[in-house]
């Protein structure tokens, strides 16, 4: 054990913390024993060691110290003191934990307010009443109990109908937020109608779908043709990057542990034996609204990135295409294209782009996007597409 620092274990509503002060009087707080003491689970542990590592504050207050777990000298991620708080206030308290296990969200809201209190009066005392806190030593290794002489404590104040009642204000805002996100997806999804038959297979014909199944498969469909759209543009290079990045963006700015959502999805659904994030999600409605706001949020900030969908609008518009991807107006274009262009070598194009970008997500529309004197030649022939539109009508109106 480090001989430099001074290393206690301190009980803490039944639990061991394990702490140390330094020479400089920094008290240092092991992070494995505080997330054990709470209630977590190995993965959720590595999950918190990696948040506190990346957070742009809480890491100016991580250190490795060797506390006397296991090799004396092995060196454990550590804590500031004066950081636990803002750390422990990051941990969010999930409508899935509360409706899950109720006995852990009153622990961590225990740890939130009254964790540092007790380790800075194991290690510093109180200034006021160092003289009559008398500590009390066991047997067992370096871990000490605090006993208080009876004076007047100052009453910490009943925190718990409050929490109450601000999570059930978060509750109905984010709830507001997801009809608000529902909305803006409908009203900028592509123009197919969202109550069409979903595609099934021959034998499932003849099922009947009730109406929350059907809910299900709505939202499903439109979320897919959102992600199919964000895939198309450069940020992206396919559907599964921009799921990777929705699910990350979600992770850290919520908290959301998708692994151990998955894990309370199937002790909830015992007889499912896999589970997709779509249907955690969708089972939450708190967790549905935060994604909906956020493939909102990224719908729209990524919207015009593909130049190709804004040289596409004024055909898609004129031939009224509400096929699915507009699958009719680039075939139309398309044929155009080997008409003006018969010398344009697909199979190159497609080479070139593969060995620059990689394979992943490639589309002949990615391929025009990305090379300009292509995209030239792609908005020219979607101009004589136009004319040839017009022509038509001029005609009918004859």
């Amino acid at each position: 054990m480090n001989s430099e620092l001074i290393v206690k274990d301190v009980e803490f509503h039944g639990d061991i913390l394990r702490a140390a002060q330094d020479p400089d009087g920094k008290v240092w707080v092991g992070v494995r024993w505080m997330c054990q003491g709470i209630g977590f689970g190995e993965d959720k542990i590595d999950n918190e060691r990696k948040k506190i590592q990346k957070d742009v504050v809480i890491s100016q207050g991580v250190k490795f110290h060797s506390l006397g777990s296991g090799n004396s000298n092995t060196k454990v991620l550590c804590l500031d003191l004066d950081y636990v708080p803002l750390w422990l206030a990051k941990i969010a308290i999930t409508p899935t934990m509360q409706r899950e296990n109720p006995v852990l969200v009153n622990k961590l809201i225990d740890y939130q307010l009254k964790a540092k209190d007790v380790l800075a009066a194991a290690f510093l005392g109180d200034k006021k009443t160092t003289e009559e806190i008398v500590p009390v030593y066991k047997p067992q290794g370096n871990m000490i109990q605090l006993q208080f002489p009876d004076i007047q404590m100052p009453t910490i104040p009943d925190y718990s109908n409050r929490l109450d009642e601000i999570n059930n204000k978060i509750d109905k805002l984010y709830t507001e937020i997801g009809k608000f996100a529902t909305a803006m997806m409908n009203k900028n999804a592509d123009p197919v109608k969202l109550n069409n038959a979903i595609p099934v297979k021959k034998e499932d014909k003849k099922k009947v779908v009730s109406p929350t199944e059907q809910e299900y498969y709505d939202w499903k469909k439109r979320t897919n043709e959102f992600v199919d759209k964000l895939s198309e543009s450069s940020k992206f290079t396919d559907r599964n990057s921009v799921l990777k990045y929705l699910y990350d963006y979600i992770n850290k700015t919520y908290g959301i542990v998708w692994d151990q959502e998955k894990r309370e999805y199937r002790r909830r659904h015992s007889n499912i034996s896999k589970v997709s994030t779509f249907d955690v999600i969708y089972e939450d409605e708190q967790l549905r609204s935060i994604f909906d706001c956020t493939l909102a949020d990224m719908a729209e900030k990524y919207k015009n990135t593909c130049k190709i969908d804004l040289i596409m609008q004024p055909l898609i518009k004129k031939i009224n295409d509400e096929s699915a991807n507009y699958t009719i107006s680039y075939r139309k274009v398309y044929a155009m294209l080997r008409k003006t262009d018969p010398n344009i070598n697909w199979v190159n194009l497609k080479k070139r782009y593969v060995s620059k970008h990689g394979s992943a997500g490639y589309s002949r529309k990615k391929v025009v996007d990305s090379n300009p004197e292509l995209r030239a030649k792609f908005e020219k022939a979607v101009n004589l597409v136009l004319m040839e539109e017009d022509k038509k009508h001029e005609g009918g109106r004859k």
